[in-house]
């Protein structure tokens, strides 16, 4: 029981614990980017909706990975009790590993917010303010992309990046078993991902607008 089960039950605490801080972290520095790009007004990147969502949306791979993941298979570990010191000398939550985290989280963030302005900076313009600086680029006098749709792209970017990352963090993809029960057949790493990530996502944002033009109008 300690071997297997308390070995599996370490590994997949630690990996969800990290990958909370880091989902969250990438949210953060999107934002804080941003604030270069708006004179530090506080002005926010995504709809106070949108960022509501997040957790719940982003929960359901990591929830499912933390649960059912195994790293390696239960006859491995009893043949190998050396495999259990993982857990006494707490090697996924080392500095190095937090570091490592961390370190992904301000990258991947970077990546995501500027390639995404890159993109999106081509076809914008913004009215300028007295000393020839757009006041947040790109979305200023409604002339180009308007600032929700740029800050929804982002956030769609995001959640892509965060669940393909949490695909390669798993280290076994549960696709369902032919044989068993009803339980024992369901895909719980594409469950997690297509129908918890992406498909919540899409439901959302599709009831948030339909919502918005059936109250606002266009």
């Amino acid at each position: 029981m300690l071997l297997v089960h308390g070995r599996w039950n370490y590994v997949r605490m630690a990996k969800t614990c990290m990958y909370s801080f880091y989902k969250n972290s990438v949210l953060v520095f999107s934002i804080f980017f941003f604030q270069f790009f708006c004179h530090w007004s506080g002005r926010p990147l995504y709809d106070e909706w949108v960022i509501g969502m997040f957790n719940f949306i982003l929960g359901w791979p990591i929830l499912l990975i933390g649960i059912f993941d195994r790293d390696i298979s239960r006859d491995f570990a009893k043949a190998h009790p050396r495999t259990y010191l993982v857990g006494r000398e707490n090697q996924d939550l080392s500095r190095r590993v937090i570091f490592r985290w961390a370190s992904l989280g301000i990258v991947h963030a970077a990546i995501i917010y500027f390639a995404t302005m890159w993109v999106y900076g081509n076809g914008m313009s913004g009215a300028l303010i007295d000393n020839g600086m757009p006041y947040v680029s790109g979305f200023a006098n409604g002339e180009g992309q308007d600032l929700a749709s740029y800050g929804t792209t982002v956030y769609t970017t995001l959640v892509v990046t965060l669940t393909v990352k949490a695909m390669f963090e798993t280290r076994s993809f549960i696709n369902g078993q032919c044989y068993g029960g009803f339980i024992d057949r369901l895909p719980y790493t594409w469950l997690g991902i297509i129908p918890g990530s992406f498909g919540l996502w899409a439901l959302g944002a599709g009831l948030y607008q339909f919502t918005y033009f059936a109250n606002f109008g266009r």
